[in-house]
């Protein structure tokens, strides 16, 4: 069985691969040895926990005071216990510690401790919603939540992250919020370029995601986030969405419809607050690029010889960029955390409520991400997003719908005939040659 299978939407598989590990260990699969595994591994995860909140492991001295005491609440099979703690059990030592074999697991155990005695642990819970922004808090929370039969946990987490940088109202995108970004796109070609076959980009594109998310499961420190209040505000709201977006993958079926769509509008609204922080106008832009350049004629990287103008322009296209890029890095990361197939009914209906460019294009992207063919259907939801947002009207958007339609085509087959329909109206060029050359295997 793998050991490192992704946490996404995965909870109901974790119990399973913790069945198979039980079974490798050569314990029965009976219902009174596993209840004993389970049992024993919950409160270990919780000792664990209680003992050091930052960590996942105790030292031999620890765990044997642990087993002291677990012994004289609950009967011990000596034999399923060994089973159990050794190099094929579900718990190993490391280096002199003991911890549990499976990735995740110690989360598993531990939420599923949480869920099962949610009134005894009820501040320490409440203590880990505040404190979301933490990742060994955020993937105990998302276990907890998997294994509740309540929706309190649930609600805590919903009115952190109302609550989170709740000063800054949602991005619409709208004309005046996206203004400044014309320039920036005029200067990416109209025409994406694809010098490969749609399998290879596709995994080229795979490759980057894996890399991004690698790369996001870095933490600040406490003391960095403790001291920074906004900071840690934001911190908290990107661990939120990640935290609902899990519950929305692996327990939308055991939820009611007006609850799927609270938590849909929380993470949308999340995320267009978080990208509305950088999004501002254009005396404040250009106070922001005077102080950066400020900055830079007192570093050693300044060039004296380089006309202030230039230094100017550069620095804002710079600037310009990276809010471009937090901007819709927090669209992309709302798209990803409700991008299932079953929601969509409920995803159209939100961005009918909302009616504004921002959920416009969530709902387009949503679409995109969870289209199985683009087909003549598809084909006239582009077309209907296109004549709501001109050039005239948006640049901004029409541009960004153009691009993310371009990159599906380059990840995805389609009939040329849509294809060459598509091109035209996103007035990319239509020829039979340009679109062979997008589109060659």
């Amino acid at each position: 069985m793998p050991k490192d299978l992704k946490i996404t939407a995965y909870g109901h598989c974790y119990y399973v691969l913790i069945l198979a590990h039980i079974r490798k260990s050569g314990i029965n699969n009976d219902d009174d040895s596993v209840n004993f595994c389970f049992n024993f591994a919950q409160h270990l995860a919780f000792e664990i926990h209680s003992l050091n909140s930052a960590g996942i492991t105790i030292d031999h001295h620890q765990y044997d005071a642990f087993v002291d005491k677990y012994r004289k609440k609950y009967i011990v099979n000596k034999a399923i216990l060994n089973r159990l703690v050794g190099p094929n059990g579900l718990i190993k030592t490391c280096n002199g510690f003991i911890k549990f074999n499976l990735a995740y697991s110690y989360y598993y155990f531990l939420g599923q401790y949480l869920a099962t005695n949610h009134k005894f642990c009820h501040d320490l819970i409440i203590d880990l919603v505040s404190k979301s922004r933490f990742r060994n808090n955020s993937l105990t929370l998302i276990f907890t939540i998997h294994h509740s039969q309540t929706h309190d946990i649930l609600n805590e987490v919903l009115t952190y992250t109302i609550c989170a940088i709740d000063d800054v109202i949602p991005a619409k995108l709208d004309k005046e919020e996206t203004d400044m970004f014309v320039e920036l796109l005029k200067s990416i070609p109209a025409q994406l370029s694809n010098n490969e076959n749609v399998e290879i980009e596709r995994e080229q594109q795979r490759n980057i995601r894996d890399i991004i998310e690698s790369n996001s499961t870095s933490d600040s420190t406490e003391s960095e986030l403790d001291e920074d209040h906004f900071l840690g505000s934001i911190y908290q709201c990107h661990k939120n969405i990640e935290i609902l977006s899990q519950l929305l993958k692996n327990k939308s079926g055991s939820l009611e419809i007006t609850t799927i769509h609270d938590i849909i509008e929380i993470i949308c609204d999340a995320g267009l607050r978080l990208a509305k922080i950088l999004l501002t106008d254009k005396q404040k832009l250009e106070d922001i690029v005077e102080f950066i350049q400020r900055q830079y004629k007192m570093s050693d990287r300044f060039d004296p010889n380089k006309q202030q103008s230039i230094q100017l322009a550069e620095i804002r296209k710079n600037v310009l960029f990276n809010i471009f890029v937090w901007v819709m890095g927090n669209i992309e990361k709302i798209v990803s955390s409700i991008s299932k197939p079953e929601l969509k009914e409920i995803i159209e209906a939100l961005a009918r409520e909302k009616n504004t460019p921002a959920y416009d294009i969530i709902s387009y992207f949503y679409f995109l991400d969870t289209l199985s063919k683009f087909d003549h259907l598809a084909k006239e939801r582009l077309f209907e997003i296109i004549e709501k947002y001109p050039v005239s009207k948006s640049f901004f958007i029409n541009k960004i719908i153009s691009i993310r339609t371009q990159c599906y085509f380059n990840t995805h087959t389609a009939k040329e005939p849509i294809k060459q329909a598509v091109y035209s109206k996103l007035d990319i060029g239509n020829s039979r040659n340009n679109f062979l050359q997008t589109t060659r295997p």
